[in-house]
């Protein structure tokens, strides 16, 4: 897959070892659903996906969450340290990025990366790096541009859901 600078690291290691003890606790032919940010479950070297795609083998399918527009929530982040959890608006979708590509298609889809032509197609243009909005638990405002990074298709993600717009999820009262 595309190579991410700061790796996952030994967090990564550990949430893949937890998943793994879980998995040999339930037994032969147990099977679980994990949800994890785009990063984590993704097959780039040292994210948990790529340890459990090593371990697993054809066993591990993960899928990449992409939006085109909207809000959500997260946490701001700035030099002087973490925010409260508030609503973001997105403002960006690079013209060089999966979420323009989709967009491009008109309405929010569910596909399987694994079935993308190596090249002929117009879709073979997803098979190359190509930048992904990725966005955590935190966000620095005014960086919106950091938040794409290059991913490749389906190297890294084996399915894709796509929402055209998104919006925040509601937050339950204290």
């Amino acid at each position: 897959g595309a190579a991410y600078p700061a790796g996952g690291g030994l967090r990564d290691r550990f949430m893949a070892e937890n998943v793994e003890w879980l998995l040999d606790q339930a037994g032969p032919g147990a099977r679980t659903m994990l949800w994890a940010h785009n990063m984590h479950v993704s097959r780039m070297p040292g994210f948990m996906g790529s340890y459990l795609a090593t371990e697993l083998g054809a066993d591990y399918v993960n899928v990449a969450q992409l939006f085109g527009g909207g809000s959500f929530n997260a946490v701001e982040q700035d030099e002087r340290g973490f925010g409260g959890l508030q609503v973001f608006q997105t403002r960006l979708v690079p013209n060089n990025s999966v979420e323009r590509v989709l967009m491009d298609v008109g309405h929010s889809l569910l596909f399987d990366a694994r079935l993308i032509p190596q090249s002929g197609d117009s879709a073979a243009v997803l098979r190359w790096p190509i930048p992904m909005r990725s966005i955590g638990a935190t966000v620095v405002p005014g960086w919106e541009e950091r938040n794409f990074i290059p991913g490749l298709l389906p190297d890294d993600y084996d399915l894709v859901i796509f929402l055209l717009d998104t919006t925040p999820s509601t937050m339950l009262p204290n």
